[in-house]
């Protein structure tokens, strides 16, 4: 619990800067490119890392092994 917040604090003090800081980068005189949905892009991206580190990175349970034959659901003796 107390990780999760120390990050959430993080994060609020953060992303605040960083998306008005994108976000006047890309709709300012100077910007390359007009976008103005820059942050929710940058948004998006982060997202979608998120989500390939979940997917890669969690563990998957171990097989359930039957205790009177000794042998794994998937067929692996024990």
């Amino acid at each position: 619990q107390g990780a999760m917040t120390s990050i959430f604090s993080i994060t609020s003090i953060i992303t605040p800067l960083l998306y008005t800081a994108i976000f006047s980068w890309f709709t300012g005189p100077s910007a390359p490119v007009t976008f103005g949905g820059a942050p929710y892009l940058l948004g998006a991206c982060f997202l979608t890392l998120a989500v390939i580190v979940f997917v890669t990175k969690v563990a998957r349970p171990a097989a359930r092994t039957n205790v009177a034959t000794g042998v794994a659901e998937d067929g692996a003796q024990v």
